[in-house]
């Protein structure tokens, strides 16, 4: 007996599924959708070319975990690390305050595999950092929610761990004082690798990340003169949901 496909009207909708933590992002699937989970772990790493492969399905603390055993890091830190899987965070682009200096998931993706609508296995990019050939799929896919594929692998370029890093935080009673404040912190020799404006309780808060060597860190934490503050702060940033807070990147005369 042969096995006869369905005709398109007849298919089932498959819903690709990570942790649900970017849910409501496109809206809910139709009711009776079947859902795809991929599976999770690490396919091949690399230290000494700073690459990794890894199934669609791991988390993002897992996969730090891994890369701390060799001093690296993807400097992606997105809402809630113990849930989100990497497939989710590339089918949504979610980025976190480390892109003000890393830059987003599509400056680090270097290659996907996907299972297309019809079934098929294509692949994009490739697990080396220097793969020029044929068509940039890779960023094609990038926050398309999966409605172009289901993410089954994706591989990345590293970096290294921070030697040093410290947080900082800048009370200001103003928009003006806080935006003049951002300022001069970018005008810095070693910039802040992540610079957060937060607008709460009727005042404005300016929360930095300076990372680099512990001599070069001191040094700008004496020229910014901002007051300590616990790393933490960063986790509980993000986990702030959405209906409380939005991230704007506009110039400051849009505001």
């Amino acid at each position: 007996m042969n096995a006869q496909p369905l005709p398109p009207s007849e298919m089932p909708v498959v819903t690709p599924v990570g942790a649900r933590t970017h849910w409501e992002v496109g809206g809910p699937p139709p009711t009776g959708a079947l859902e795809v989970y991929a599976p999770a772990g690490v396919i091949t790493y690399e230290p000494a070319d700073m690459t990794i492969t890894v199934a669609a399905g791991i988390t993002m603390t897992r996969l730090q975990e891994v890369l701390a055993t060799e001093g690296q890091f993807l400097p992606i830190d997105a809402p809630d690390p113990d849930r989100a899987t990497l497939g989710g965070i590339y089918a949504t682009n979610t980025c976190g305050p480390r892109r003000f200096g890393w830059g987003r998931p599509r400056d680090m993706i270097i290659g996907v595999s996907l299972v297309t609508a019809d079934g098929k296995a294509i692949k994009g990019g490739g697990r080396v950092v220097k793969n020029v050939s044929g068509y940039d799929l890779n960023k094609l896919h990038l926050g398309a929610l999966g409605t172009l594929g289901v993410i089954v692998e994706a591989s990345f370029k590293l970096f290294p761990t921070p030697l040093y890093e410290e947080t900082v935080r800048r009370p200001a009673g103003r928009f003006e004082e806080a935006w003049s404040e951002a300022e001069r912190a970018l005008g810095l020799k070693m910039p802040p690798v992540a610079l957060e404006l937060v607008h709460e309780d009727g005042g404005f808060n300016l929360a930095g990340r300076i990372a680099g060597s512990e001599d070069g860190v001191r040094r700008i934490l004496r020229e910014l003169g901002w007051a300590k503050a616990p790393a933490s702060f960063w986790q509980e940033h993000a986990r702030r949901t959405s209906d409380r807070w939005a991230r704007l990147s506009v110039r400051r005369g849009s505001l």
